[in-house]
């Protein structure tokens, strides 16, 4: 069985420093696209990590909700829509 060395175990696997959203922008950028309030957003969020049972944290929860929303978060893999 292959395990990870320590510094695999260490490695940043983003390209690079803010070369991804936060979840603040992320969290942000659906409020603006939409009519939702912070306070609902973050009861949304809540809800869905729920429902998937912890497998996703705050942005896999974010993106589901922007998804079924039909609010497009990013142009590309680099980031935030501007």
């Amino acid at each position: 069985m292959e395990t990870l060395n320590d510094k695999e175990k260490n490695k940043d696997f983003n390209a690079g420093e803010n070369s991804n959203p936060t979840n603040k922008e992320l969290f942000d950028t659906l409020i603006s696209k939409t009519d939702l309030t912070p306070q609902r957003l973050n009861e949304l969020i809540i809800d869905k990590i729920k429902e998937m049972q912890g497998l996703i944290g705050t942005e896999g929860a974010i993106y589901i909700i922007a998804n079924k929303l039909q609010v497009r978060l990013c142009d590309n893999e680099e980031g935030i829509e501007q």
